[in-house]
C-alpha cells in the first residue's frame, strides 16, 4: 500500500484515509494507527478491520538504476507452475510477460527490489545472496502468496 500527502490530505492507494478524535485513520471498515519512532517519523501502521489486524512497515521509496533493472531481465521459470515468463526492459520501464497467457504487464517500483505489477492485487519481487546477486524472483496476487520462479539460463 502505499500512504501519500496530497495537499494536506493524508491517502493510500489514492483513497482519502479520514482522520478520528482518537488519532487513528479511517479507510472504509479499516482503522489505521500509526506508529512514530523517536525521530517522529512513522515507523509502521496497523490496520484493524474487525478485529482482523495486520501489520505493515514503513519503507523507503526506490527508485531503480539501469543496472538494478539490468540485474531482473531475463528468463525465469517456476517449477511449481511449470510457468516461463520474462522480464524485459523496454524504455527503462519493466515489463513481466508471459507469451502463453499473451500478456505484457508494466512493474512499478516499490522498495528495494520490490514491484507492484500492473494487474490488482499482484506484486513482485526479488531476493539477494550476500554478494547482492539475485537468487530468485517471487509472484504474489490476491489468492497466491508466494511464488518462486528461477532465472533461466
Amino acid at each position: 500500500n502505499r500512504i501519500t500527502l496530497d495537499n494536506g490530505v493524508l491517502k493510500m492507494n489514492g483513497t482519502t484515509m479520514l482522520p478520528q478524535s482518537d488519532g487513528s485513520f479511517l479507510v472504509g471498515p479499516q482503522r489505521f494507527a500509526f506508529k512514530l519512532g523517536s525521530d517522529g517519523k512513522p515507523v509502521s501502521v496497523e490496520a484493524n478491520n474487525s478485529g482482523d489486524i495486520r501489520t505493515f512497515t514503513f519503507q523507503d521509496e526506490w527508485k531503480p538504476t539501469p543496472d538494478d533493472l539490468s540485474a531482473i531481465t531475463g528468463r525465469w521459470y517456476s517449477e511449481e507452475a511449470d510457468a516461463n515468463v520474462t522480464i524485459v526492459m523496454e524504455n527503462g520501464q519493466p515489463f513481466l510477460t508471459q507469451r502463453a497467457a499473451g500478456s505484457r504487464l508494466p512493474l512499478r517500483p516499490q522498495f528495494k527490489d520490490n514491484y507492484i505489477v500492473d494487474r490488482p492485487g499482484t506484486v513482485l519481487w526479488f531476493i539477494r545472496d550476500t554478494s547482492g546477486k539475485i537468487l530468485t524472483m517471487h509472484i504474489g496476487t490476491s489468492r497466491l502468496r508466494d511464488m518462486p520462479f528461477a532465472r533461466l539460463p
